[in-house]
């Protein structure tokens, strides 16, 4: 009883000390994140790479369905803000992705923050569109709004993605059509009096190229929201594009005047204020004095407009101001200050076909990138799935393999037993019979195995060869003639092939035990017709066959090792796809040349591989020189000689 009352004390402790230990951990990630904050209010200039530290730090730390969670979802789109902004697209779209996922895993958990999922989604989908990737932003904000409306969601959030995905099929994907009914439900949504008003600016923008009388409908109702809510910047720059509307009708007179307001108030508005629009309404007035035919009010308005352009970049605007300059200019006479706006002229419309011709292509490679990653994801999490799979059924058959090799030992050693014992038994019975035995006897019986082993060896080859190989050549043709060739079916024609020359080359090891009785010319271009493969061409030269033919038995044999281990290292080692092979006989010597082009090795580097041993233990046995020239990606050449007094 006390044990039990014991164990139980010591569980609760350290419940309650895990407790505390989470609830610690959760207050040092909330201070770091508020120093963090602090940090940024006092110096915006913070380093990038700092801030990218800090913010990994709160993320990793900072553990899901905790009191961290808006914290790790705000370092979240902070972070991917200073990826996109830095230009790191692949880390900024898997920081996306992330965040995305975070909501996708757990439904339960947008019905818990449906308000802070359309406000932080809001950047990602902004980064996007910056980075023009206008699809995959649509995809993004498309899927948010419906998932958002799922969860019976009903704030501001949503209104301001219903018209961040207007903007986005209005001048990123140029579907009017569909971007005119998604600003039009912008205005039925729930009261959110900055998203109406933009939705408002941006039907006028729509509809000012085909129906002017609704494009002015719209920009006047921006207009007045603008006033109504003393958005006075806006609400100037809306009335600058009014009065361009006004100028298309020919309204001059009543446009004049509203330009004539919009121009006093920026005049005397604050640095900060976008100086383009000021710009633009000192264009507006100027064609109204052209249509008006009043030229040096035209020129004034246009020279006003230019010192602006000169101080920011807005090319298309820079164009046609500096052509209607030249113009001017040339009526008037003064043909070198018209011949100079001419020049600024073409350069900014030289300026604006480069520009759009490298955004054009950026924008190619960038879908492209994208695309390509979203490929490779898909495939990766394919081969994941399909990998868990295949783990799983590869260790029910070890286990089952594993099982039956066990029983299996178990007889066996049993067997071996039992059998040893008789063995020993039949030993010591058979001891006295074969002491007795002569030792012509002996070798008669040796020479007797010997025979049936060369017998056996032959059979072996040539089943192998005819039979073995012949099928596995038939396996290989009729997979390859498989139309869809995947991925799967290329690995198993592979392993088919490897098969095949393995047994091929068995059997031609099992050959030259019966070197003496066979063409040794014929064997040397067999080999060398069983080393070619499709990746693989060997040429030879052999001289000399009558003299190689005469050669004795032992240096025939060695020889073919030899050239068995040289090919066997060139196919492990080589990578080649060339090989010439040579073999003649000059005065007293033999001599073998075998060079490849494959990736070379430093010869002087001691190999820790048996090959190179073997070969020149076979050469030092037979009283020859082996001489290898070698270096990487250079291929190889080995030189042997052999002296004909081993004969």
């Amino acid at each position: 009883m006390v044990l039990r009352f014991a164990l139980i004390v010591s569980i609760v402790m350290l419940q309650s000390t895990s407790l505390f230990a989470q609830k610690a951990k959760e207050r040092i990630i909330a201070n770091r994140y508020d120093k963090l904050q602090d940090s940024l209010k006092q110096n915006r200039n913070l380093s990038k790479q700092w801030l990218l530290g800090e913010l990994s730090y709160i993320i990793d730390k900072s553990a899901y369905d905790t009191p961290l969670d808006s914290i790790k979802l705000r370092c979240l789109a902070w972070k991917a803000a200073i990826l996109s902004s830095t230009q790191q697209k692949d880390s900024f779209l898997i920081y996306t992705d992330r965040f995305v996922n975070y909501f996708k895993d757990d439904p339960a958990r947008l019905k818990k923050y449906p308000q802070s999922y359309s406000e932080l989604l809001q950047p990602f989908a902004s980064h996007l569109i910056e980075m023009g990737l206008y699809n995959k932003a649509y995809k993004l904000v498309n899927n948010a709004i419906q998932e958002l409306k799922e969860t019976g969601y009903k704030g501001k959030g949503l209104t301001s993605l219903q018209l961040t995905l207007g903007y986005i099929e209005l001048t990123g994907l140029n579907e009017k059509e569909k971007a005119k009914h998604t600003l039009k439900k912008v205005l039925t949504m729930p009261d959110d009096k900055k998203s109406k008003t933009l939705a408002y600016s941006a039907l006028g923008n729509l509809y000012i190229t085909k129906d002017l009388d609704s494009a002015y409908y719209y920009k006047q109702k921006a207009c007045k929201t603008q006033q109504e809510y003393s958005y006075k910047g806006q609400y100037y720059s809306c009335q600058s594009t009014l009065a361009h509307i006004l100028i298309k009708q020919g309204k001059l007179e009543e446009a004049e005047t509203i330009l004539t307001e919009v121009i006093a108030f920026k005049e005397n508005a604050s640095a900060s204020e976008n100086p383009l629009f000021l710009a633009w309404s000192y264009y507006y007035l100027s064609k109204i004095y052209q249509y008006k035919r009043n030229f040096e009010a035209q020129e004034k308005y246009l020279l006003k407009c230019n010192v602006i352009l000169e101080k920011i970049n807005e090319l298309r605007l820079s164009e046609d101001v500096n052509y209607l300059l030249s113009t001017l200019n040339y009526a008037n006479g003064k043909f070198e200050e018209g011949y100079q706006y001419e020049l600024k002229s073409i350069t900014s419309r030289d300026s604006i076909f480069s520009k759009n011709k490298i955004n054009a292509v950026e924008e190619m490679r960038t879908k492209y990138q994208v695309q390509e990653k979203e490929l490779a994801l898909a495939a990766q999490q394919k081969m994941v799935s399909f990998q868990k799979k295949e783990k799983n059924r590869l260790l029910i058959g070890i286990f089952i393999l594993v099982f039956f090799l066990a029983v299996s030992y178990y007889f066996y050693w049993q067997k071996i037993k039992a059998q040893k014992e008789l063995l020993k038994k039949q030993d010591r019975i058979n001891q006295q019979e074969i002491d007795s035995l002569l030792e012509h006897q002996k070798l008669a019986s040796l020479q007797s195995y010997i025979n049936g082993q060369h017998k056996e060896r032959e059979r072996i080859s040539r089943d192998l060869h005819d039979s073995v190989s012949g099928n596995l050549a038939t396996i290989k043709l009729k997979l390859s003639a498989v139309e869809e060739q995947t991925g799967r079916m290329q690995e198993i024609l592979h392993s088919v092939d490897k098969t095949y020359r393995e047994v091929r080359s068995i059997s031609h090891d099992l050959i030259p035990k019966n070197i003496e009785v066979n063409s040794f010319v014929a064997m040397l271009e067999q080999l060398i017709e069983s080393q070619k493969t499709d990746k693989l061409s060997v040429n030879s030269d052999i001289s000399n066959k009558k003299a190689i033919e005469n050669l004795s038995t032992k240096i025939k044999l060695e020889l073919f090792r030899i050239l068995q281990e040289i090919f066997n290292n060139i196919h492990k080692h080589a990578h080649a796809t060339e090989v010439f092979l040579s073999i003649f006989i000059q005065d007293s010597t033999i001599q073998l040349s075998v060079e490849d082009n494959g990736k070379g090795f430093h010869p002087e580097i001691p190999k820790k591989g048996l090959g190179l041993q073997n070969i020149n233990h076979r050469v030092r046995e037979l009283s020859g020189s082996l001489d290898i020239e070698s270096a990487p990606q250079k291929g190889t050449l080995v030189n042997i000689i052999i002296p004909r007094t081993n004969e």
